[in-house]
């Protein structure tokens, strides 16, 4: 009976892990496009697109934004603009509008954004993580991603008989 639950609990836990692994995958592949966030406990998980914000910011870099009262001058918000999120520099508030502006351009945006339209500052920088989603979005990466799971899963049900014949 015991040995039954721990079969059970066994497979569960492989299926679970199977389904994160897929979930993940999917979760990358969607953040990469620059016309859509995923938005996850109060978080979204952006990936960038352009070299407007190089050196502190570079193509390929996953950015995690969170959502703030207040904004202060020199932080590094996301706010759309025409369909795209663009993340800047504030450089300067005027009258609860934010100036932004790139770090590598010569020339702060066109237009002031309110800061209700901000989606949030940048909190935390992964480097190169967003290549990961870009790879994925691809059908050899997303096969990859699929195939990876499948050898894990394999991996994992020969480690499991192994063991179970060495205890017998």
């Amino acid at each position: 009976m015991n040995q039954k639950c721990s079969s059970t609990w066994k497979k569960g836990l492989k299926v679970i892990s199977l389904v994160l692994l897929l979930a993940a995958g999917l979760m990358l592949i969607k953040i990469y496009s620059s016309h859509s966030r995923i938005k996850l406990f109060g978080y979204s998980f952006l990936v960038v697109t352009s070299g407007s914000m190089e050196p502190v910011l570079t193509p390929g870099d996953l950015i995690i934004v969170q959502a703030q009262s207040e904004y202060r001058t020199g932080e590094i918000v996301t706010y759309p603009d025409d369909g795209f999120l663009v993340t800047h520099r504030i450089k300067e508030i005027v009258d609860e509008n934010l100036i932004l502006q790139g770090d590598a351009n010569n020339a702060a945006d066109p237009h002031p954004v309110p800061t209700e339209q901000i989606l949030g500052k940048v909190v935390l920088t992964v480097p190169w993580l967003g290549h990961a989603a870009l790879f994925l979005k691809t059908p050899a990466g997303f096969l990859s991603f699929l195939a990876a799971g499948f050898l894990m899963e394999c991996g994992l049900s020969h480690l499991s008989k192994k063991r179970k014949g060495v205890s017998e």
